[in-house]
């Protein structure tokens, strides 16, 4: 009776050291995505950064990594702003916002109030805008 369930144990920890490397290659993988935004934005490539920044975002929720959702969402929500997309902007900063990642960030919490007190801005909120601003953290 013990053998079979040291085999099974045996098995199951053999299944979860297989899942870790898998789990750090797509923290790699979405890490590297992310890094490619950064620089398509530098290079004024909105459109490229999106389609990066949704594939990095599509990734992270897959595999729960809270900061890559985090940043994705921020990006993406910088990146409809700069389209003049404000409603998708602030849609996407709230679910930055809201990530667990950007709840323990002070850094985090600064620029997506800071960005979206600009959308606010040029949505002609300024009541909406000057509370974002005044959250701004740093």
């Amino acid at each position: 009776m013990r053998h079979p369930l040291f085999f099974c144990f045996l098995l199951l920890f053999t299944a979860d050291l297989k899942a870790r490397p898998t789990y750090s290659t797509k923290i790699k993988e979405v890490d590297s995505l992310l890094s490619v935004v950064s620089t398509e934005l530098g290079n004024v490539k909105p459109s490229e950064a999106l389609k990066s920044a949704t594939g990095a975002l599509s990734i992270s929720r897959k595999a729960h990594y809270s900061k890559g959702i985090a940043i994705s969402c921020f990006h993406i929500g910088q990146i409809f702003n700069y389209l003049g997309e404000y409603e998708k902007s602030i849609e996407y900063l709230s679910l930055s916002e809201q990530e667990k990642y950007s709840k323990n960030d002070v850094i985090m919490l600064s620029e997506i109030s800071r960005l979206k007190g600009q959308v606010y801005y040029l949505l002609g909120l300024s009541k909406t805008s000057f509370l974002e601003f005044r959250n701004v953290h740093s």
